[in-house]
């Protein structure tokens, strides 16, 4: 008889241990940022990565978005799945971005091989006025929209700005290697460059002497 209590008693400690612990899984700490949705996509054109436009739960800016990789998207893959439905699916996305890429290739060797043939005929003209066909260079073609690389931060980042805002919505400012500047969340922050963080806070730090104790001494 005393034997099954104590097997009752035990099945009942163990029991109230996983409540415990499937209520702290859903706790979110103080330091982690929630995925509200995902509001759009584009594929890196370097690397072919699919990125996602990130709103995070609690900033409301536009500005406190980030582009994402679905590497870091795994706690939040449900919304990232609906997202990838809505939009007709992940392959469907980079065979769209595969095709325009090379149409977009196929149409820069005929522009080449066009001015090539413009540049010839214009310089057979000019020799024959004396002086040479004053021509302007062709536009070059506008950069793409710099973004933040993917994982960490720390060795791209020379250094942290400014912060500001409140407790709930602290935005970071960053200066990047090659002179971009962004801003970001505090909590994206943290993730993707915390030494850099800390290195900010401490050259913030101000010691103040204490009147009293130097009295008392």
């Amino acid at each position: 008889m005393v034997e099954k209590e104590k097997e009752e008693d035990s099945l009942m400690v163990q029991s109230e241990k996983e409540e415990d612990e499937d209520d702290d899984d859903d706790e979110v700490g103080p330091d982690e940022y929630v995925v509200e949705s995902i509001r759009s996509h584009l594929v890196d054109e370097d690397t072919g990565e699919l990125r996602f436009e990130v709103k995070w739960e609690g900033y409301e800016k536009a500005s406190d978005r980030t582009w994402e990789p679905e590497e870091n998207l795994e706690t939040a893959s449900k919304i990232l799945n609906e997202y990838l439905e809505r939009v007709g699916g992940k392959e469907a996305i980079l065979a769209a971005w595969q095709e325009k890429k090379d149409a977009t290739k196929k149409g820069k060797k005929r522009s080449r091989a066009s001015t090539g043939a413009e540049a010839t005929n214009g310089t057979k003209r000019g020799k024959k006025n004396g002086h040479p066909k004053d021509q302007s260079p062709p536009a070059s073609a506008s950069k793409a929209e710099w973004k933040p690389p993917t994982g960490s931060w720390e060795e791209h980042v020379t250094g942290i700005d400014a912060c500001e805002g409140n407790d709930n919505n602290v935005v970071v400012y960053l200066t990047w290697k090659g002179g971009h500047k962004t801003q970001h969340p505090l909590a994206a922050v943290y993730k993707r460059c915390p030494q850099k963080m800390l290195q900010f806070y401490e050259s913030h730090l101000v010691f103040k002497k204490n009147d009293d104790m130097a009295d008392g001494e």
